[in-house]
């Protein structure tokens, strides 16, 4: 059995480090209010953020640190399962080798890295069978869920106050899901 995990927001924490950025060029913070998972600055079109993101994960990869409780939540998965431990991500195929390098920093154990096109995450994960998907974008973890795929919704203040799907559980942390699976 895989279990299928996002990556930013979930796993690693790249929220303060884009925030720091997008201040030092744009001059504009996101607020720690921040309630949109989309990250929009004023007078910045989409497909310029986007490249500013993606040039600066390049860039700072190695300092992300990843959410409280994650690594030793991952390693006592597969610890105390046979599970697989899988990472789809909708970054840039360009950040492969950083998000990989980034894993390899963090984990001790087996693991895959997949980054898929925005968007075709519930096609790859019908496509890989599972049965369980963790993240914390609302809108994907809602269009991916059903009885085949049981969804975990990481809570965070971008989706704190939207309603998750009726076939997945709001968690605080990723400990919370290990407690509730037994391992």
């Amino acid at each position: 059995m895989k279990i299928f995990f996002d990556f930013d927001g979930t796993i690693c924490n790249t929220e303060p480090i884009l925030r720091s950025a997008i201040f030092g060029k744009y001059h504009y913070d996101l607020l720690p209010d921040h309630k949109s998972y989309k990250i929009q600055v004023p007078g910045v079109s989409d497909e310029e953020m986007g490249d500013f993101i993606r040039i600066t994960l390049k860039r700072t990869s190695v300092d992300i640190q990843p959410y409280p409780d994650t690594i030793e939540s991952l390693q006592r998965i597969y610890k105390n399962t046979s599970w697989s431990i899988a990472i789809v991500s909708a970054r840039n195929p360009s950040l492969h080798k950083e998000t990989d390098l980034w894993c390899q920093k963090h984990f001790d154990f087996p693991y895959s890295v997949d980054l898929i096109p925005e968007g075709k995450k519930k096609e790859f994960l019908n496509d890989h069978n599972a049965s369980i998907w963790i993240d914390d974008h609302i809108g994907v973890l809602n269009d991916i869920c059903s009885p085949e795929i049981s969804g975990y919704l990481l809570d965070r203040r971008w989706n704190r106050y939207k309603k998750v799907s009726d076939y997945a559980l709001r968690i605080n942390k990723l400990s919370e899901f290990v407690k509730i699976m037994g391992f």
